[in-house]
Parts: C-alpha cells; structure tokens; sequence
C-alpha cells in the first residue's frame, strides 16, 4: 500500500536509519531518508530495505513445500531458509520474502554511534 505524504521540502528532515536482517551481527545496512518524522524515517528505511532482499536459492522439498534461501544486501553469509507452502515457485519466493520482510528492523542511530 502506497502511503500519501503532503509534507514541502522544507517539512523534511535528512534520517540515516540502520536496518538489521534477521539479528545477524553485522548485517547492518545504511539508508538515507527524507521524511517528516523519525516514524516516518524507520518505515521508509524499512520499505526501501525490502528491495535489498534476494531469493538465493529455492527448493521444493515436498509437494507444496518449499524452501527459500533468502539474503540482504549481498552480505555472504547472512541468508535466511523460509518454509513456506504454496502453489508454484512463484508464490513460494513471494511469500518468503514477505516473511524475510518481517525479520528486518530498524532503528536511529544514537550520538555514540556517528
């Protein structure tokens, strides 16, 4: 669902939010946002991190199973395996990567953290 904003440019403020996948050490990804508020700014950064998220790897290991390797970013060990049960590969990859889009998280980074 696409969010509407009526917001100026001069109502925006520049946020770097920190998203994580999956509590892996080291998977953290920068993103830069122009949003109104620091609300606004983690569900941006959530959203736009959603694209970073690759199908590595997909197995059909019974009838309507499927296992789906899903990374972030291209960090090299930092994948995920989603069982999922669905139709066809297709459904499968989709409704693994909305499940992976449920293991990122975000958070402003504090003063000690620049």
């Amino acid at each position: 669902m696409k969010r509407m904003v009526k917001a100026s440019a001069a109502d925006l403020k520049d946020y770097t939010v920190i998203v994580n996948f999956a509590g892996y050490i080291g998977a953290d990804e920068e993103y830069n946002v122009f949003e109104k508020n620091e609300d606004d700014a983690i569900w941006a950064a959530l959203e736009e991190a959603k694209g970073d998220l690759s199908i590595e790897e997909v197995e059909e290991v019974d009838d309507g199973e499927y296992e789906v390797h899903v990374g972030f970013c291209g960090f090299v060990g930092v994948e995920e395996i989603y069982t999922v049960y669905a139709d066809n590969q297709d459904d499968a990859e989709e409704q693994a990567l909305a499940d992976a889009a449920d293991d990122l998280s975000a958070e402003l980074p504090t003063d000690d953290e620049d």
